[in-house]
């Protein structure tokens, strides 16, 4: 446990490291996150309009709200692969010694459209079919949904292995989909071999960052709340809406961290160029700390 704290502090310093030479490419992050909740408020609104969902019992009642719903879903999913690709194409102008903006990073993007959509197609199915089977297994009594989620969460983690250097794939050779998943898979294997037991990430410290953060915050909104008075009312509405900026805020952080780390990952697996980070880090970034 330590262990893993301790790697996901050095990859968020590392990766932080990289991205403040160009800070304004977390806009890119933040553009995603905008897409996604305007679209997903466009999406609900279309099926209460057309009455594809009920207003009620807020659930799809028809094959319209299906449709709707499911091309909101791979709109979701292109937006943001949209934006992940323009600001891991950043970081590779960077590492190569360019100084990149968001226009260049738009600019990329919108080079490997054909790429990007292919991608979204498959990373979106695929996405689905886990949150079904996820569901189903859910659904189940007993050992057969501890068996079932077992199962998904081997299945999860060996997708999240094979692709996980896609993006940067995409943003640098412009291949198509199910190429970029061959490379990328490739990438691992020859990189780090039989020490692929799981990739350390950097959401444990994150995640600890918000619960410190984000949380007192809304222990004390709420608070104001069960007091009397249309001033603690106010006052515990704005802690609250606080804690949401806090949270968003970090999200978009640790998302664009997330990206930063797979580019300069990527460059070190193919042509051994660390962008700042320390060789030891990158070398042990899917293995277990046996310490």
């Amino acid at each position: 446990m330590f262990g893993a704290f301790k790697r996901s502090f050095h990859l968020a310093k590392e990766s932080f490291r990289v991205l403040r030479k160009d800070p304004e490419l977390m806009l890119l992050t933040a553009a995603s996150f905008v897409g996604v909740a305007i679209i997903a408020i466009l999406a609900v609104a279309a099926g209460f309009i057309t009455g594809a969902i009920d207003a009620n019992s807020e659930t799809v009642i028809n094959a319209t709200g299906i449709l709707v719903l499911a091309v909101a879903y791979f709109i979701g999913y292109f937006i943001i692969i949209y934006f992940q690709v323009a600001l891991v194409s950043s970081v590779q102008f960077r590492l190569s010694g360019g100084d990149p903006n968001v226009r260049y990073g738009i600019s990329q993007a919108n080079k490997h459209l054909g790429a990007i959509l292919s991608w979204t197609v498959i990373a979106a199915t695929v996405g689905l079919i886990l949150r079904i089977l996820e569901s189903a297994a859910r659904g189940r009594d007993g050992a057969g949904r501890i068996i079932g989620m077992i199962i998904l969460s081997i299945i999860g983690t060996a997708w999240g292995l094979l692709v996980f250097f896609v993006i940067p794939v995409i943003a640098a050779e412009g291949v198509g989909g199910f190429e970029a998943i061959r490379r990328s898979s490739r990438i691992v294997k020859h990189r780090w071999g039989e020490a692929i037991v799981g990739n350390a990430g950097m959401g444990l410290l994150i995640g600890l960052l918000l619960v410190v953060t984000t949380g007192p915050l809304f222990a004390i909104g709420a608070a104001l709340f069960t007091r009397s008075g249309d001033g603690n009312a106010l006052m515990g509405g704005l802690f609250i809406a606080l804690a949401i900026i806090v949270a968003l805020g970090l999200m978009v952080f640790s998302a664009s961290l997330n990206s930063t780390y797979r580019a300069v990952l990527y460059a070190y697996a193919t042509n051994n160029k660390t962008g700042g980070f320390s060789k030891e880090t990158l070398d042990n970034a899917f293995r277990t700390n046996r310490g």
